[in-house]
């Protein structure tokens, strides 16, 4: 079954967040933990190819994640999901209806509060740390003559930085989930283990 899901901005943590909540499982074997960027991964290399379309892609995107979600929702084990799943589809530049996500009833919902102060830092952080991580590969490439792709979170503003997290926010409230900081959803886990 699935007792949490922890969404929130790129940026909020949640990676970090994940493997926080899996250390405290570590001796509690009826729980478990996954970060849902592997079932972003699954969906970019082996389901979106077969979209003709942004609409189309748009359904496939929202009937795999769906299934995802029954499967582990049918699971013996605890499982507690870190990882945002809200994504956007356009056609002609123009936003379609954002794929809805069918979330058992029992499950909790919880959004990563942040200030967007703090979370600009911490994707202009990120997005450097991964340019230094393949620095090498960047350099070689500018010697070959080869276009480079620098992190696009290098050129986010502050103010994009803050409409993104507004839009994440007001789309997860619409969706009934709760807003906690990072500390009140690791202080959760420790309390349900705990009883």
């Amino acid at each position: 079954m699935i007792l949490f899901h922890f969404s929130g901005t790129p940026g909020t943590g949640k990676t970090f967040l994940c493997e926080l909540v899996s250390k405290i499982l570590q001796k509690h074997p009826n729980y478990k933990t996954l970060d849902t960027d592997d079932w972003l991964y699954e969906w970019h290399t082996s389901v979106m190819q077969k979209a003709k379309s942004g609409r189309e892609a748009r359904d496939l995107y929202e009937k795999f994640m769906n299934s995802k979600i029954a499967t582990f929702e049918s699971s013996p084990v605890k499982w507690i999901l870190c990882g945002v799943l809200n994504y956007e589809f356009t056609v002609r530049g123009r936003l379609l209806r954002m794929p809805e996500l069918s979330w058992p009833s029992n499950a909790k919902l919880v959004f990563i509060k942040i200030d967007t102060d703090k979370l600009y830092k911490q994707r202009a952080i990120r997005a450097l740390r991964n340019i230094c991580e393949h620095r090498e590969d960047i350099e070689k490439d500018l010697e070959s003559g080869a276009e480079v792709l620098i992190d696009w979170e290098l050129s986010e503003t502050k103010d994009y930085v803050r409409k993104a997290y507004q839009f994440d926010l007001e789309y997860h409230l619409q969706r009934g989930y709760a807003l906690k900081t990072q500390a009140q959803a690791i202080s959760i886990v420790k309390k349900l283990v705990k009883k």
